[in-house]
This record gives structure tokens, sequence and C-alpha cells, in this order.
């Protein structure tokens, strides 16, 4: 997430100098280089949170191993 930041500050100053030089055009790129990123990221982001809340119910993967005591022990480092 500190790359999504780094990238929107980024663009952010990159707008700024383009107007300080004297740019009166429109900057449809910079605002689809910004939000762009950040739809990507909430849309992983939601698939994994709904990843994680059937997982950790009742009947999931990861509830069902921790409540019976069968966690994974097959761990590659011994």
């Amino acid at each position: 997430m500190a790359l999504l930041w780094v990238n929107t500050i980024g663009v952010i100053g990159l707008a700024y100098y383009s107007v300080f030089c004297g740019s009166d055009s429109a900057f449809p790129w910079l605002t689809a280089m910004v939000s762009l990123p950040w739809a990507a990221w909430g849309v992983s982001k939601t698939g994994y949170t709904m990843k994680s809340i059937k997982e950790n119910t009742m009947g999931g993967i990861i509830y069902d191993s921790a409540i019976d005591g069968k966690g994974n022990n097959n761990d590659v480092a011994g």
C-alpha cells in the first residue's frame, strides 16, 4: 500500500510541476495513473476479505483446523 501512496504523491507532484511550467491542458492521464492502481487495490482487498470471511466461519478450512487442533504441521523449515 505504501507504493500506492508513493505513486499518488508522485503524480500530484508531476501535476504541480506541469502547471508550474506553464501547461494549461487537461490531465486525464494523471487521473488514470492515480485512480487505476487504487481501484485495483480495492478489488484485490475485497476479494481477499471475502476469501477470509469464508475460511474463518464454521465449516471453513482455517476455522475447523484451529478447533480440531489439526493445524498444518508440514512446515518446510522443519
